[in-house]
């Protein structure tokens, strides 16, 4: 699901930290990703709770990414 893989990338996360947070296996994730297998509605909900993903972008690439705009790791810079 291209979608699911936007959302990855733009929060900044691998597909493992992504599998951890919705409870799946890495392998599962990636399939999800790839389109070989579909996202369990529980776990669409999930994702939405977690990232405050839009499910109604995620489904139909309709309206925004995200309800709220997404918080990205920080990065300690040295001064």
């Amino acid at each position: 699901m291209k979608r699911l893989k936007e959302v990855r990338q733009t929060l900044g996360k691998t597909q493992k930290e992504m599998a951890e947070a919705l409870g799946v296996s890495l392998r599962a994730y990636q399939m999800y990703e790839e389109g070989k297998r579909k996202l369990p509605p529980e776990k669409m909900q999930l994702l939405a709770e977690l990232f405050k993903v839009n499910l109604h972008w995620l489904l139909t690439g309709e309206g925004e990414p995200f309800l709220t705009p997404p918080v990205k790791k920080k990065t300690l810079t040295k001064v």
